[in-house]
């Protein structure tokens, strides 16, 4: 209840309403924060992909392209020529 003269019940409503407000507005920030970064990183995914290091049980590591495709995640190794950065890569054959 609201005492007269005192105002503290709107003073203490109004401090709550900016706490919760601004405690709602970092969860949105976060929120749309979150959004960003997966679109973002599905962007990168669907092209040009992500390079891993594949490490099996026996050989040499292979560098290892993934890539998200609409009903897919496919991947095929990339082999470059050492000291040959500009050049296209060999790739390997596609998986899926």
């Amino acid at each position: 209840s609201h005492t007269a003269g005192t105002g503290f019940t709107t003073q203490r409503y109004e401090q709550e309403q900016v706490i919760f407000g601004g405690a709602q507005g970092q969860m949105m920030d976060l929120q749309q924060n979150e959004e960003i970064v997966i679109s973002a990183a599905m962007q990168q995914l669907r092209d040009p992909g992500v390079l891993i290091v594949a490490h099996g049980s026996r050989g040499k590591p292979k560098t290892v392209r993934l890539q998200l495709t609409e009903s897919a995640v496919t991947w095929r190794t990339e082999t470059r020529k050492k000291g040959s950065k500009d050049a296209k890569p060999k790739m390997g054959k596609l998986h899926q």
